[in-house]
């Protein structure tokens, strides 16, 4: 591992010890609680009416280009192309024996 991926490495560790300090003294100090939070009915608000809105952005704008990509590109060219591969292989391998 060289050094730049070690000091990424070390700042991820660093970021998530200190986010578990961070909770702990607001714990603490505070009395506040996370999992309250994010169960409390405001917060609970806020999510449903962002999941709504990626729901209607995925059903009206995206999801079509992206099954015609899928369907079109990576399962009809790449898909294709790799059992192609294996077929080749599979008779490269037959007459070998």
């Amino acid at each position: 591992m060289n050094d730049s991926a070690k000091k990424h490495s070390q700042g991820f560790i660093s970021a998530i010890i200190a986010l578990v300090i961070a909770l702990a003294l607001l714990k603490y100090f505070f009395n506040w609680n996370v999992i309250d939070f994010i169960k409390s009915p405001d917060v609970m608000e806020v999510w449903d009416y962002i999941k709504r809105f990626v729901l209607l952005i995925w059903t009206s704008i995206i999801k079509e280009p992206f099954l015609y990509v899928w369907n079109e590109i990576i399962v009809g060219v790449i898909w294709h192309a790799i059992t192609a591969g294996f077929d080749i292989l599979k008779g490269w391998v037959d007459s070998q024996s």
